[in-house]
């Protein structure tokens, strides 16, 4: 999907939680404020694929390109491809294991503003929190980043730098320090 396109990356099930449908609902915006250089690349499988088609308007159908199931090796691919990941889940996030997985691919993240996301985006750092349930909001955000290629590539660096503090080696040793800790209150 390299080819000058603006490319938003969706990963995520098809049902409501997640918010599709809110990212769908951003397209005529999108359509009107990027001139039609955009695409919606939509990575993953559910039970509501064809209402979240049905929301698509006609002539911006060409817009969204559903690759379906992606297997967990090829997901780094997805996110490489993509100027920016997207997800306007609705809320019910424990953590932002995606966000992480994109920020550690180098892409900057636009995302709802809920708790779970607001553990591991710091806004304008790694990406922008948007409030959840508002196309308008997420619009005006993948706008932002697409009209700001420098601002993409400054988040992309701090998001990489985020995501290392959540790779194994960084948390096999907070965890072996909590466990130092607890042996030496035991033994003193």
């Amino acid at each position: 999907y390299r080819d000058g396109t603006f490319n938003i990356l969706y990963v995520g099930r098809m049902d409501p939680r997640k918010g599709a449908k809110f990212l769908f609902g951003a397209l005529p915006h999108l359509e009107t404020a990027l001139n039609g250089k955009f695409r919606v690349i939509v990575v993953g499988t559910g039970w509501m694929k064809k209402y979240f088609d049905a929301l698509i308007p006609l002539k911006l159908r060409s817009r969204v390109k559903f690759a379906g199931y992606a297997s967990p090796d090829d997901l780094p691919k997805y996110y490489r491809t993509a100027d920016v990941y997207c997800s306007p889940a609705t809320g019910g996030e424990s953590f932002g294991i995606v966000l992480i997985e994109a920020m550690a691919c180098g892409t900057p993240v636009v995302a709802s503003d809920i708790e779970g996301y607001r553990w591991v985006i710091e806004p304008g750092r790694e990406g922008l929190l948007v409030p959840p349930r508002s196309p308008r909001h997420l619009a005006n955000a993948l706008v932002e980043l697409a009209n700001h290629p420098d601002r993409r590539a400054a988040m992309s660096q701090a998001g990489r730098a985020t995501a290392m503090q959540y790779s194994w080696p960084a948390v096999v040793n907070r965890i072996e320090e909590v466990y130092n800790r607890v042996l030496d209150q035991r033994r003193g």
